[in-house]
């Protein structure tokens, strides 16, 4: 199958390896040779990141972390569920049963994209060095600028198909592409905190957010769309709210940089195609 089916510059695996290789070129000029650009950018990010990125650098598949195995995981997932992170964890842990099934079908969903798109496949090995697992109320799983490289799975039923467990992954692998681009390059101009009075419409909750959530969403939601169209024929539900999502975020165009305002210019043209793809369909 075509591996170049999202249609998007900041997706594509050669993109985000080149964002790795530039910095990398900056933060460790003077590696020794012999290392893989995955084994220096995970110490990379072991250096630069509040908490530390579980990875084995022996095997491509990224760990899968059921369960903290000591204090630095335990900090991980807390930092991974936000405003979950409050609970203890020992009430958000799958049992081992789930943790089995939830693990199963994390692999069955990677094994999956190896085939539908071998090229996502590839940036999500060299990126991801972990899954971990928990479950809390409203959220199916997450990702965070201060954990780059590890996504949470949160999925409410282990038991789900497995094309929900790729789209997850799909979902959150977006959200690395973009952090990592953002840290090569930067595409806001101020801080989280600033932007929160950049507001401007999610994609995927259809309720205003903090600029840097709303774009987010928007990405988000044209992979999953693009992955609808080309597998499963599910209906294209986030079109309405993409279209509103790129209108609130170009007027709010003030707090990007002209990097990300050229990223949003990628998108805005990616979901211009698509719409009219779907239009003769």
């Amino acid at each position: 199958m075509n591996s170049d089916i999202f249609q998007l510059p900041v997706y594509k695996t050669e993109t985000v390896l080149s964002s790795i290789d530039a910095l990398l070129e900056v933060v460790d000029p003077d590696a020794k040779g012999g290392q893989t650009r995955r084994a220096r950018f995970f110490a990379f990010l072991n250096k630069a990141l509040k908490v530390p990125v579980p990875h084995d650098l022996a095997h491509d598949r990224p760990l899968l972390i059921a369960r903290p195995g000591n204090p630095d995981e335990e900090k991980l997932l807390r930092t991974l569920m936000g405003k979950g992170s409050t609970a203890d964890v020992a009430t958000v842990l799958f049992d081992a049963d789930e943790a089995a099934l939830s693990e199963d079908r994390i692999n069955e969903a990677l094994d999956r994209i190896a085939t539908l798109y071998p090229e996502t496949y590839r940036g999500i090995t060299a990126v991801v060095g972990a899954f971990v697992f928990a479950r809390v109320k409203g959220y199916g799983g997450g990702t965070s600028s201060d954990a780059i490289g590890v996504i949470w799975c949160g999925m409410q039923n282990p038991a789900a198909d497995v094309d929900d467990y790729v789209e997850l992954i799909l979902h959150e692998y977006m959200h690395q592409c973009l952090f990592i681009d953002d840290l090569c390059h930067r595409i806001f101009r101020y801080s989280m905190k600033v932007l929160e009075d950049y507001p401007a419409r999610s994609a995927i909750l259809n309720r205003e957010r903090p600029l840097d959530k709303a774009y987010h969403s928007a990405f988000v939601a044209y992979i999953l769309m693009r992955h609808r169209r080309h597998t499963s024929g599910r209906p294209l539900e986030y079109m309405d709210t993409t279209r509103n999502c790129l209108l609130s975020t170009r007027a709010q165009a003030a707090g990007l940089t002209a990097h990300g305002r050229a990223r949003l210019g990628e998108l805005e043209a990616g979901f211009a195609q698509l719409e009219q793809e779907q239009a003769v369909t």
